[in-house]
């Protein structure tokens, strides 16, 4: 739907559907994505839905070397992301610097929810976004709810107050690569569904069922949520409201969306 690159690029407010395979491309038929991102530049991207994107990922950072070697500087905000053929967001290929993933519904992916494949990476923020129903199409542990296919450097992202809720029978965790905990640090995430065990080296973790309103339909935190006050401060520097333009509250809930009214 959207490709290309630049400086101080703002794509908000838009409704992306139905990208499909390309007629002949039988050889790579998951390479037409919602909105692809393939070279350096400065890129705000928000408030968006992206559904039905059977032909590739919902979000992509894939650099292709055009002007830069390296893409920076990427904010991926309050965008619903569901019905998708391959990963929800792909960090792929070049991602680097300042990358900020939240406050982001991704659902029904048939590879992972959230996929790295970068050398590159520096400082990115993977935090309060919701995963749900991830890896439907996955095979073993090739692609969990969060999967990385590449050697990411030490201390280079940090995950925090994330929902990560599985396919049934899928992992939480997978790709080629990996991930050890050596990516960078852990905490107050939640894990329900996968058939592996929460990673040893998530801290202030919660596996427990979220408790959705509506799991599938309505993704507020409904009373009784273990996601409820139960998520790190730290996000607050970055992290002002949630999906909805509701305001976090000094007791952070985990996940994309906070407790319903």
């Amino acid at each position: 739907a959207i490709s290309g690159e630049g400086a101080g690029v703002v794509i908000l407010g838009n409704d992306i559907h139905d990208i499909a395979c390309a007629q002949g491309q039988s050889s790579s038929p998951l390479e037409n994505h919602g909105i692809y991102i393939d070279d350096d530049g400065s890129y705000d991207v928000g408030w968006n839905v992206i559904e039905r994107i059977t032909g590739g990922n919902g979000l992509q950072i894939y650099t292709n070397g055009g002007f830069s070697t390296v893409t920076n500087n990427v904010a991926f905000r309050h965008n619903v992301i569901d019905g998708v053929g391959k990963h929800g967001i792909n960090l792929a290929d070049g991602s680097g610097a300042n990358i900020r993933v939240y406050d982001n519904l991704v659902e029904n992916t048939q590879y992972s929810g959230l996929r790295f494949n970068t050398v590159n990476l520096s400082g990115a923020r993977i935090w309060s976004n919701t995963f749900y129903n991830t890896s439907i199409a996955g095979a073993g542990s090739a692609y969990g709810a969060v999967s990385n296919d590449w050697n990411l450097p030490a201390g280079s992202v940090s995950f925090v107050n994330n929902i990560f809720y599985t396919a049934s029978g899928k992992t939480y965790v997978g790709g080629d690569g990996g991930l050890s905990g050596s990516e960078g640090a852990w905490t107050n995430n939640l894990w329900f569904n996968g058939t592996d065990a929460v990673p040893v080296f998530a801290t202030a973790s919660v596996h427990a069922d979220p408790k959705f309103v509506a799991a599938g339909t309505d993704f507020h935190l409904a009373t009784g949520s273990p996601a409820i006050g139960t998520g790190a401060t730290t996000t607050s520097t970055l992290v002002k409201d949630d999906l909805y333009d509701t305001v976090r509250k000094s007791a952070v809930d985990i996940g994309a969306i906070a407790k319903t009214n």
